[in-house]
Order: C-alpha cells, then sequence, then structure tokens
C-alpha cells in the first residue's frame, strides 16, 4: 500500500477529502497488533485498575459531584461508572489521540481486507463530514486514537451523531474540549439507549468446581440464578435477573457472572475484558470495593504465533477455529473445548503450554 494508491482510493471515494488527508502506515500497524486482544485477563486488570486511577477518579468524582448528578438523574447512570470509562478511555482527559480522525479512517477503510470492514469505516468517513456540517469540529481539529475514537469517552464519529448531547442543551456537542461534561452526559446517554439497568450485584465472581461442563460459560448462555444453582453453581439466589458467566483463564480461575447490568457495557465495548474492568474501577472509586479476583497457578501465556499453531492444529484435525488469528475468542474457546472433551482432559477451552505440547507432540 502506497501514498499514491491511497490518493487514487481518495479521489474516487471522497473526493471532498482530496489533499487534505495523509496515509498513515502506523494506524495499520496498530491495528494489526492490539496488545488488549493477547493480554493476560490478569495483566490487563492491573493495568487498567491501578491505584493512580481509582485516586483520580476519586478526586474527579468529587470535583464534578454537582454536574454528574444532574447526568444521572437524567439518564439514570450512576456517577462512578461514568469515572471509570472516562478513566479507563483517555485517562481522564490527558490520552485522547494525536491522529489526525479523518487521516485515520480514510487509512483503516484503504487498509481494510473485506468488503465489510471497509464498508464500516466508510461510513464513519460519511460521519465526519455530517459532524463537521452541524458544527461540532472543524476538520483540521478532529484528533482522535489511531481507531479514529474521539473525546473524553472515545466516540466513534458515527457514535456521536447517534448519542452525543450537550450537557446544558445549547450547541453541538463538545466531547473534544477541557470540559468533560459534554462528553460524560453523551456516555450516559449511550449507556442509557442501550438498555441499562441499575441492579444492587452488576456481576458476581464464582469459584467452581473444575469439572463443571464450561460450554455453560458463554454469552449467549444467560440463566437465572436459580437455573444456575441448578447447574451446581454456587450462585446467590437472592440475585434479580438473568447472568452469563466468562472463566477468563478456564480452570486456572474463578468464573465472572455478568448481569443484567452489563448488557449496555457490552454494547459501548464488546470486550468481557473491559466490562469487567469498568466494574472493578468504578467499584473503587465508589469506595465499595467488593470484588477480589485471585488466580490459582495462573499459567504462562503464549505468544500469538503458539496460539496460531494451536488455532491451526485445531482446524487440521476438524475443530474448526474459523481462522487462525493469534486472538484466543469465541470460536477458538469452543473448538479446543470439544477437543479436549474427546481427549478426556477438562474441557475448558483454554490454551496453555501443556496444550501446545500435546499438538507438537503429534
Amino acid at each position: 500500500m502506497t501514498q499514491q494508491g491511497f490518493q487514487d482510493w481518495i479521489s474516487n471515494t471522497c473526493p471532498q477529502w482530496q489533499g487534505s488527508v495523509t496515509f498513515l502506515p502506523e494506524v495499520l500497524e496498530k491495528d494489526a497488533f492490539q496488545p488488549e486482544k493477547i493480554t493476560p485477563i490478569y495483566q490487563y486488570l492491573d493495568r487498567a485498575v491501578t491505584a493512580e486511577r481509582v485516586s483520580t477518579g476519586i478526586h474527579m468524582l468529587g470535583q464534578y459531584s454537582a454536574d454528574l448528578a444532574v447526568i444521572s438523574e437524567r439518564f439514570g447512570v450512576a456517577p462512578q461508572y461514568l469515572m471509570a470509562i472516562w478513566g479507563l478511555e483517555t485517562n481522564f482527559g490527558q490520552v485522547m489521540g494525536d491522529f489526525h480522525a479523518p487521516s485515520a479512517l480514510a487509512t483503516l477503510a484503504f487498509g481494510s481486507q473485506t468488503h465489510a470492514r471497509r464498508a464500516m469505516f466508510e461510513r464513519q468517513i460519511g460521519a465526519v463530514d455530517d459532524i463537521i456540517a452541524c458544527g461540532g469540529i472543524s476538520f483540521s481539529d478532529m484528533y482522535s486514537s489511531w481507531a479514529g475514537a474521539m473525546g473524553h469517552t472515545q466516540f466513534m464519529p458515527a457514535t456521536y451523531l447517534e448519542h452525543a448531547v450537550s450537557f446544558d442543551g445549547a450547541g453541538a456537542p463538545d466531547i473534544w474540549g477541557p470540559s468533560p461534561l459534554d462528553a460524560l452526559c453523551s456516555t450516559a446517554n449511550y449507556l442509557s439507549k442501550s438498555g441499562w439497568r441499575a441492579t444492587p450485584h452488576p456481576i458476581e465472581i464464582i469459584e467452581i468446581d473444575t469439572h463443571i461442563d464450561y460450554s455453560l460459560f458463554d454469552m449467549n448462555q444467560q440463566r437465572s440464578p436459580l437455573n444456575w444453582a441448578a447447574c451446581g453453581i454456587s450462585f446467590p439466589t437472592d440475585r434479580d435477573g438473568l447472568y452469563w458467566g466468562y472463566a477468563p483463564l478456564g480452570q486456572y480461575g474463578p468464573v465472572v457472572f455478568f448481569g443484567p447490568e452489563t448488557a449496555a457495557l457490552w454494547e459501548y465495548n464488546r470486550s468481557p475484558f473491559y466490562m469487567l474492568a469498568v466494574i472493578l474501577l468504578a467499584d473503587h472509586i465508589s469506595g465499595i470495593n467488593r470484588y477480589s479476583l485471585t488466580w490459582s497457578d495462573r499459567p504462562a501465556p503464549l505468544t500469538v504465533v503458539e496460539t496460531q499453531f494451536i488455532q491451526t492444529c485445531l482446524t487440521q484435525q476438524g475443530y474448526d477455529t474459523h481462522g487462525a488469528d493469534g486472538i484466543w475468542g469465541r470460536n477458538s474457546r469452543a473448538a479446543l473445548q470439544k477437543w479436549q472433551a474427546d481427549q478426556g482432559m477438562i474441557a475448558d477451552g483454554f490454551p496453555t503450554h501443556s496444550v501446545l505440547e500435546r499438538f507438537k507432540s503429534v
């Protein structure tokens, strides 16, 4: 991919940007290697929920207490969750991104390998033009993360158009400026429209018998507390709503059960790691500190190449992982669970060095 090829693509796809955007190879490099997709859960949480971030969150909660009360009353989202999202997304406005958003989005669209992915970024390009037309920000001043996410709480352009609202109701929402209020108000609106439901117990963290059926732990397997208890899990039966289980380290750690409150967080960022970080950070910021996560004999993480090797071997043996990208997702987990069950192993779907050696010895 070359600068000339990029400019030719721009002239055909969005000629209004001709001469105003630049091909950014660094964006494609970051897109190809996203550490958060291969970082072990314990490392991710250690980096996300830090003492400094908690301290800053508590300070910001106090500084904006009156305004946050107004936002909470308007949208029904507790202030500590907004503080947690703000802290995780940009470290409370300190790191909002220094990439020219139109250039980053155009680069991602140009470099996309699939039609669906290119169409997604082309939609964001169209949204940029609409934001500028409504007076949200100028073309030259629109900066973002490498992925095109903007402002204090990192809205994509299309998300801005759908959910951004101003705190005082005057003018276009300013999610980029020194004040975070429009961004926090917009985030609360996003969560509210995504079905936010405040509950006393957003998650449960439960140690389980390692011989349980780990295929139960998937977001498509939502159950009531009574039904989870019937599955042999010590689930508090006084909880309300449906929960789904997630075993981030398989047999080497507890299962996290996400409750009704987290459905809106899933819409905001479809990562169980992120959802868990928001809940834990919000809990610390509010001073509750209800949850404790421990990992028993946590195994050393695999490299991307080692993970790809396991994915390739599974697929070759008839356990399709739907690709070998080095990212351990739902398809890879389900494939490994089936293989482990056939081998008479604990079928937790978690890749370890012992699993790797089993495949290498074949």
